[in-house]
Protein backbone atom coordinates (compact mmCIF):
# COMPACT_ATOMS: atom_id res chain seq x y z
CA UNK A 1 0.00 0.00 0.00
CA UNK A 2 0.95 3.83 -0.66
CA UNK A 3 2.86 5.77 2.20
CA UNK A 4 0.82 7.54 4.19
CA UNK A 5 1.80 11.42 3.00
CA UNK A 6 1.14 10.37 -0.46
CA UNK A 7 -2.51 9.08 0.73
CA UNK A 8 -2.80 11.86 2.98
CA UNK A 9 -1.95 14.37 -0.03
CA UNK A 10 -4.17 12.85 -2.21
CA UNK A 11 -6.79 12.82 -0.34
CA UNK A 12 -6.47 16.55 0.19
CA UNK A 13 -6.18 16.86 -3.91
CA UNK A 14 -9.16 14.84 -4.34
CA UNK A 15 -11.79 16.39 -1.81
CA UNK A 16 -10.80 19.99 -3.73
CA UNK A 17 -11.61 18.46 -7.11
CA UNK A 18 -14.68 16.73 -5.31
CA UNK A 19 -17.07 18.92 -6.88
CA UNK A 20 -15.73 18.45 -10.72
CA UNK A 21 -17.20 16.62 -13.27
CA UNK A 22 -14.14 15.13 -13.41
CA UNK A 23 -13.41 11.95 -12.17
CA UNK A 24 -10.36 10.76 -10.77
CA UNK A 25 -8.71 7.76 -9.41
CA UNK A 26 -4.94 7.16 -8.26
CA UNK A 27 -3.42 3.50 -7.88
CA UNK A 28 -0.24 2.49 -6.80
CA UNK A 29 1.86 -0.15 -8.28
CA UNK A 30 0.66 -2.72 -5.73
CA UNK A 31 -2.94 -2.53 -8.18
CA UNK A 32 -4.74 -0.78 -5.00
CA UNK A 33 -6.75 2.30 -5.09
CA UNK A 34 -5.09 5.25 -3.10
CA UNK A 35 -7.44 7.56 -3.65
CA UNK A 36 -11.07 8.80 -5.96
CA UNK A 37 -13.16 11.65 -6.15
CA UNK A 38 -17.08 11.44 -5.75
CA UNK A 39 -17.53 11.51 -9.87
CA UNK A 40 -15.14 8.34 -10.13
CA UNK A 41 -17.26 6.87 -7.34
CA UNK A 42 -20.32 7.73 -9.75
CA UNK A 43 -19.23 7.00 -13.11
CA UNK A 44 -18.88 3.69 -11.74
CA UNK A 45 -21.29 3.45 -9.18
CA UNK A 46 -19.24 1.87 -6.38
CA UNK A 47 -20.13 1.09 -3.41
CA UNK A 48 -18.44 2.87 -0.68
CA UNK A 49 -16.43 0.63 0.08
CA UNK A 50 -14.65 0.09 -3.17
CA UNK A 51 -14.27 3.89 -3.20
CA UNK A 52 -11.99 3.87 -0.12
CA UNK A 53 -7.88 3.64 -0.67
CA UNK A 54 -6.86 -0.32 -0.74
CA UNK A 55 -9.57 -1.08 -2.82
CA UNK A 56 -8.19 -3.72 -5.06
CA UNK A 57 -8.22 -2.92 -8.67
CA UNK A 58 -9.47 -6.37 -9.60
CA UNK A 59 -12.14 -5.83 -6.81
CA UNK A 60 -13.06 -3.29 -8.79
CA UNK A 61 -13.23 -5.19 -12.13
CA UNK A 62 -15.33 -7.90 -10.64
CA UNK A 63 -17.85 -4.81 -9.31
CA UNK A 64 -17.71 -3.32 -12.65
CA UNK A 65 -18.56 -7.38 -14.44
CA UNK A 66 -20.88 -8.91 -12.03
CA UNK A 67 -23.24 -5.37 -11.62
CA UNK A 68 -23.29 -5.29 -15.45
CA UNK A 69 -21.83 -1.44 -15.66
CA UNK A 70 -19.88 -1.69 -19.23
CA UNK A 71 -22.09 -3.02 -22.55
CA UNK A 72 -18.41 -3.92 -24.10
CA UNK A 73 -18.77 -6.62 -20.83
CA UNK A 74 -22.36 -8.01 -21.36
CA UNK A 75 -21.01 -11.30 -22.46
CA UNK A 76 -20.49 -13.79 -19.57
CA UNK A 77 -17.06 -14.81 -19.61
CA UNK A 78 -14.73 -13.76 -16.62
CA UNK A 79 -11.93 -13.97 -18.46
CA UNK A 80 -12.18 -10.35 -19.78
CA UNK A 81 -10.96 -9.06 -16.34
CA UNK A 82 -7.32 -10.47 -16.49
CA UNK A 83 -7.82 -10.17 -19.94
CA UNK A 84 -8.66 -6.15 -19.69
CA UNK A 85 -5.76 -5.99 -16.53
CA UNK A 86 -3.23 -7.01 -18.90
CA UNK A 87 -4.33 -4.62 -21.40
CA UNK A 88 -4.26 -2.11 -19.49
CA UNK A 89 -0.64 -2.82 -18.11
CA UNK A 90 0.90 -3.35 -21.43
CA UNK A 91 -0.87 0.18 -22.62
CA UNK A 92 0.74 1.81 -19.54
CA UNK A 93 4.07 0.28 -20.09
CA UNK A 94 4.02 1.61 -23.88
CA UNK A 95 2.70 3.90 -23.85
CA UNK A 96 2.58 6.14 -20.60
CA UNK A 97 -0.62 8.15 -21.32
CA UNK A 98 -3.84 6.12 -23.41
CA UNK A 99 -7.30 6.34 -23.70
CA UNK A 100 -10.46 4.40 -23.69
CA UNK A 101 -13.95 5.04 -24.62
CA UNK A 102 -16.16 2.87 -22.06
CA UNK A 103 -20.19 2.40 -22.68
CA UNK A 104 -22.46 1.94 -19.63
CA UNK A 105 -25.44 -0.01 -19.98
CA UNK A 106 -27.51 3.19 -19.37
CA UNK A 107 -26.23 4.61 -21.85
CA UNK A 108 -23.76 7.20 -20.76
CA UNK A 109 -20.07 7.40 -22.69
CA UNK A 110 -17.34 7.30 -20.03
CA UNK A 111 -13.75 8.39 -21.62
CA UNK A 112 -10.92 7.65 -19.39
CA UNK A 113 -7.24 8.93 -19.65
CA UNK A 114 -5.15 6.96 -18.24
CA UNK A 115 -1.42 8.38 -16.94
CA UNK A 116 1.03 6.04 -15.95
CA UNK A 117 2.96 7.20 -12.83
CA UNK A 118 6.76 7.20 -12.15
CA UNK A 119 6.27 4.41 -9.51
CA UNK A 120 4.49 1.85 -11.40
CA UNK A 121 0.80 3.40 -10.56
CA UNK A 122 -1.53 5.59 -12.67
CA UNK A 123 -3.90 8.21 -12.63
CA UNK A 124 -7.31 7.78 -14.19
CA UNK A 125 -9.44 10.74 -15.32
CA UNK A 126 -13.02 10.02 -16.43
CA UNK A 127 -15.28 12.10 -18.32
CA UNK A 128 -18.47 11.68 -19.11
CA UNK A 129 -19.20 12.78 -23.02
CA UNK A 130 -22.78 14.67 -21.94
CA UNK A 131 -21.34 16.93 -19.72
CA UNK A 132 -18.43 18.24 -22.28
CA UNK A 133 -19.42 20.97 -24.66
CA UNK A 134 -19.86 20.22 -28.15
CA UNK A 135 -16.47 21.90 -29.12
CA UNK A 136 -14.56 19.88 -27.36
CA UNK A 137 -16.14 16.47 -28.40
CA UNK A 138 -15.47 17.67 -31.97
CA UNK A 139 -11.66 18.49 -31.21
CA UNK A 140 -9.32 15.52 -31.42
CA UNK A 141 -8.26 16.89 -27.44
CA UNK A 142 -10.08 13.91 -26.10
Amino acid sequence: MASSSIINTSARLLSSLDEEEVGISIFGPDLELIASNRAHRAFYRLPDHLGEPGASLDDLLRHHYEAGIFAQWSQRDESILSAWREEHLLKLAADRTYQSTYVRTDGAVIIVTYHALSDGGWCGFQRNLKSLPLSKLLSSDL
